[in-house]
């Protein structure tokens, strides 16, 4: 005898599989590095190394289309440069491009050799600096802004560094206003892209106003300067901050599903938005059951309501959602074994070999 699937049981086990095949792309991004190329040596859970980062970048790009990106402050550790130094961001930069990055921003500790070295280093490892806003005797030092095509979308991405007039050495070097030089490159790619996305080497409170300015003209704005960890993502306006983070010891991992229209949900924000709501509900539960006044329990219904409407609101957004996790760079993770043994040639002091 033949067995019959009920029409609703298939519709749903094929709305299931639909979810469950949907492309994602994954972005991973690196930021404040600051010269770091191995492990950071703690007593308690010794974390970091570009060995470490292989591995990770090697297992995302098996499982999926793969965009990665660093968000600037990579090279040197301050604003000054030796030769042992120098030697060591040339390595930064070419493992960058070995890995396969995308494309970074240009950061204040990206100039401390100058920028001619900046010039040399990226272009033998094959890597794309982006700045809208840093200019060398009134000319551009490198490209804006670019378009990446990855899993068959379109993104945009802007790059943009702190303001500044002149270095020691190099009166010629400005950064301009970083804010309307963004916005301008945005504006630039409007229509053109599925999604848009600035790498800020800028601190925090600038990153900030930068999304108070674009709103809806960016999606993400990739944040480095101060060495913030990934944690959540800002959502103050209709764009996500994101700390991308800190001296080489964790990454920002991304996993966006880009089909379909609308702003994009933040996965986690969806969760804490029920979390808020249950727990509103518990809270004025409890009042009615101890009786407290009549307006107390009146705010707390007013609270309910608006956490309610809220969800409702995150629960409509069903075209475009995102979920952000910090991958820590620690112990659990393996080293490359060939990327180890040349970082441990270079801190030994001599060159790695290619």
């Amino acid at each position: 005898m033949k067995r019959c699937v009920p029409v609703m049981v298939l519709g749903v086990l094929l709305a299931f599989v639909a979810r469950a095949q949907e492309p994602k792309l994954t972005l991973l991004v690196t930021g404040d590095n600051r010269g770091e190329i191995a492990q950071c040596g703690c007593d308690h859970q010794p974390a970091g190394g570009l060995a470490r980062r292989k591995i990770v970048v090697d297992q995302a790009r098996a499982r999926g289309p793969l965009l990665l990106l660093d968000t600037g402050n990579a090279l040197f550790k301050n604003e000054t440069a030796d030769e042992a130094s120098r030697h060591k961001a040339r390595f930064i930069l070419e493992t960058m491009g070995r890995l396969g990055t995308a494309a970074m921003a240009v950061g204040r500790l990206e100039l401390s050799a100058g920028p001619e070295f900046l010039q040399d280093a990226a272009r033998k490892a094959n890597m794309k600096p982006l700045s809208a806003n840093l200019t060398w005797k009134g000319k551009r030092l490198f490209a804006p802004s670019m378009i990446i095509t990855q899993g068959g979308w379109r993104i945009g991405v802007v790059g943009v560094g702190p303001a500044f007039s002149g270095l020691e050495g190099h009166p010629g070097l400005v950064g301009t206003p970083p804010i309307p030089a963004a916005l301008a490159e945005l504006e630039k790619l409007e229509g053109q892209v599925d999604l848009r996305l600035v790498l800020a080497s800028l601190p925090m409170e600038e990153a900030l106003r930068l999304s108070k300015e674009a709103g809806a003209r960016v999606d993400f704005i990739l944040q480095s300067g101060d060495s913030k960890r990934p944690t959540v993502a800002r959502h103050d306006h209709a764009n996500f901050v994101v700390s991308t983070g800190e001296l080489g010891q964790r990454m920002a991992s991304l996993e966006l599903k880009l089909s379909g229209e609308g702003p994009l949900v933040d996965s986690a924000e969806l969760a804490r938005a029920e979390q808020s709501l249950a727990l509103l509900e518990q809270q004025l539960s409890e009042a009615r059951g101890r009786g407290v006044s009549q307006e107390t329990q009146k705010g707390l219904e007013e609270r309910q309501a608006q956490a309610r409407a809220h969800l409702t609101q995150l629960r409509g957004r069903t075209g475009r959602s995102f979920s952000l996790s910090a991958l820590v760079l620690g112990p659990s993770v393996a080293e490359d074994p060939e990327l180890a043994a040349r970082v441990e040639k270079l801190h030994a002091g001599g060159a790695p070999e290619h």
